[in-house]
């Protein structure tokens, strides 16, 4: 339960309940994801036909990843003897990874709107166009980083033995899947679930984490799903 008057179980309790919830919302934003195609005018005509859950998948992505935040920050928090570095690292790249999924997310948003106009499909598409290749693109591509940073993250949780082995591998290929050229939303849908699988065990973790060790973490003693390989 989340007490905003004790501040150590508050944000053991948030970082723990945003890595648990953040990737089942994203996952529930890929189940309603519309078709598209490698054109942008069929896109438009295709967000269109789809307006509804065009919409519902750029909110509850944008939702996704805006609660992913404060478990990125709690994973971070947790790092203090193993994993430090590449939890610092991770931690800042999907952080600002995020934040960029967040703008594509409005972008999207934005796009649907233009999209209920079909005498100027020809024309927003064209303005698309431009936008990706404009510095703009430049932004949108952080989002890459921020993949990059929850390997990293995954990678660090492991060092510091507070995830299985099986973590490090789900969340890479995840970051594949989304890249991957597989028919939409079938990519989404398998990387949201690997992160699910994965950052759901970690805030699983931080969840039964003592108050004492949150407030101090140390390193924790090591578990049958932990103990496998000492990095």
């Amino acid at each position: 339960m989340l007490t905003l008057s004790d501040p150590i179980r508050f944000r053991r309790g948030l970082s723990s309940t945003s890595l648990l919830l953040a990737p089942l919302i994203g996952l529930a934003a890929a189940a309603v994801a519309p078709p598209t195609s490698s054109n942008l005018t069929a896109d438009l005509a295709l967000i269109s036909a789809h307006h509804s859950a065009f919409i519902a998948n750029a909110v509850l992505e944008a939702a996704a990843w805006i609660l992913f935040i404060p478990g990125v920050l709690g994973i971070v928090h947790l790092l203090r003897q193993r994993g430090v570095v590449l939890g610092h690292l991770g931690g800042v790249l999907a952080i600002v990874g995020m934040i960029s999924f967040v703008a594509e997310s409005v972008i999207a948003q934005v796009t649907a709107v233009l999209a209920r106009d079909a005498g100027h499909r020809a024309l927003y598409a064209q303005a698309v166009s431009t936008m990706r290749h404009s510095p703009l693109a430049a932004f949108l591509l952080l989002a890459l980083l921020g993949e990059i940073g929850l390997i990293l993250l995954a990678i660090a949780t492991r060092r510091a033995r507070r995830a299985p082995s099986w973590v490090i591998p789900a969340v890479a290929v995840a970051v594949l899947a989304d890249f991957a050229p597989l028919p939409n939303p079938f990519g989404l849908i398998i990387s949201w679930l690997l992160l699910a699988l994965a950052f759901g065990r970690i805030g699983w973790d931080i969840r039964a984490t003592p108050d004492a060790e949150w407030q101090q973490p140390g390193d924790p003693a090591p578990t049958p799903a932990t103990a496998a390989v000492h990095l």
